[in-house]
């Protein structure tokens, strides 16, 4: 049976080095306890514990109404209860390393509070959290790895790598952090992160956050295993290939001479330009609205799926073959439900470059002509957008809102 040390009402206890667990109840003291790997401090309401060292693997538990005055973080895990009372020492950590050991059971973590800092610290299988007043600064996260920051932490040049995750909480700052190939960095609403530089990871914004992205570049790299990476503003992407892995270009993005093969999605977001895209057999690019896919270079097998129309969407290039240029104006398309054993669009060759679209948003200043709206496919037309002799079929839909027009609609029951 594991050893468990209780500390009862009117017993001091100082200088203890606990590998074990030990309890303080109320009315119960310690003094001076080293909690290192294995070791457990619980320390109850009504107990005390003054100036606690919490190493590597130890963890400390203060509960509502319990105390601990002088805490010294060390690499170990703090936690406090509401309503319980406690201050830290002031203490900066070196060239910590947190892993798992393979020794303990659960998981590795660790903490770093108010008054506490720590530098060159790297983390991988493990999960350190940076608390109000906490900083941390050359902060490496890597495979198994989670670097989680609350409101008032702070982090200065950080890097994120494969297998790697930063999560900075809304009041959560950051500054210089790299995001590699496999990495990921989500940055919260309310959170600060500034001069962000991506590398082939993946950041996600959140509405509300406020972020900057430092200039960067990433020349002739290769998205695979499911990896997700972004391009921001800032970002530029030269000669990146995608198989089974996704990127995202985002508003200010830029992506040029990129390969998307079998398994690969690229991504054209509001805001961004892509060029010279060559699509593959197995391989989707997405525009959405707003987005600008110009030179691309689609083959038999790849799809392009257009998620809107409007005067700042173009999608332009060759598929098959047959030459394309949509901006502002589509027509002749089909849409509808995709076929799942990869059966063609039954309307025509001319139409395969937009064969399995289901959707198409039509915004203000866009048009739709002729287009038909098949069994599964839905056609929206918003404010300001124009939808000119479209056919709809059984199983088709076509929505006009407030503001949009619709005009010679052909409804077929084929």
């Amino acid at each position: 049976m594991e050893e468990h040390i209780i500390v009862s009402s009117g017993v001091a206890v100082s200088g203890v080095k606990l590998n074990t667990a030990m309890t303080v109840l109320s009315g119960g003291k310690v003094v001076n306890a080293v909690v290192s790997n294995g070791g457990k401090l619980d320390v109850l309401n009504g107990g005390m514990a003054e100036n606690p060292s919490v190493f590597s693997g130890g963890e400390l538990t203060v509960c509502r109404c319990g105390a601990a005055t002088d805490i010294v973080e060390n690499g170990g895990h703090v936690e406090i209860k509401e309503g319980s009372t406690v201050t830290f020492a002031p203490n900066a950590i070196r060239d910590l390393r947190l892993t798992d050991d393979g020794d303990r059971d659960g998981w590795t973590s660790a903490t770093i509070h108010s008054g506490t800092t720590a530098e060159n610290t790297a983390i991988s299988d493990a999960l350190l959290d940076v608390h109000c007043g906490g900083r941390m600064k050359h902060t490496a996260v890597s495979s198994g790895g989670e670097l989680n920051v609350s409101s008032g932490g702070r982090l200065e040049h950080t890097a994120v790598s494969r297998g790697g995750r930063l999560s900075l909480m809304s009041g959560g700052a950051a500054d210089h952090t790299m995001v590699s190939a496999g990495g990921e960095f989500n940055v919260h609403s309310g959170a600060t992160a500034t001069n962000i530089v991506e590398n082939g990871g993946h950041v996600h914004v959140n509405e509300g956050a406020t972020v900057t992205f430092a200039p960067s570049a990433l020349r002739n790299m290769a998205l695979t295993d499911c990896a997700n990476a972004t391009v921001h503003s800032g970002t530029a992407a030269s000669g990146v290939t995608v198989r089974k892995a996704k990127l995202d270009v985002c508003s200010g993005g830029r992506a040029n001479d990129t390969t998307v093969s079998g398994g690969g999605v690229l991504v054209a977001e509001e805001g961004s330009i892509t060029e010279r895209t060559t699509v593959f057999s197995g391989g989707v690019l997405h525009i959405m609205s707003g987005g600008t896919a110009t030179g691309i270079r689609a083959e038999d097998g790849a799809r392009i799926i257009l998620h809107a129309v409007s005067p700042d969407t173009w999608a332009q290039g060759t598929f098959d073959g047959g030459s394309f240029d949509i901006h502002g104006v589509i027509s002749g398309c089909v849409l509808m439900k995709r076929n799942p054993f990869g059966a063609r669009n039954p309307f025509g060759a001319a139409d395969r470059l937009f064969d399995e679209m289901e959707e198409l948003d039509v915004f203000s200043g866009g048009a739709a002509v002729d287009v038909t709206v098949s069994s599964g496919g839905e056609l929206r037309i918003s404010s300001g957008g124009l939808a000119e002799r479209p056919t709809v079929c059984s199983g088709g839909r076509l929505i006009v809102l407030s503001g949009g027009s619709a005009h010679g609609v052909i409804k077929s029951s084929g």
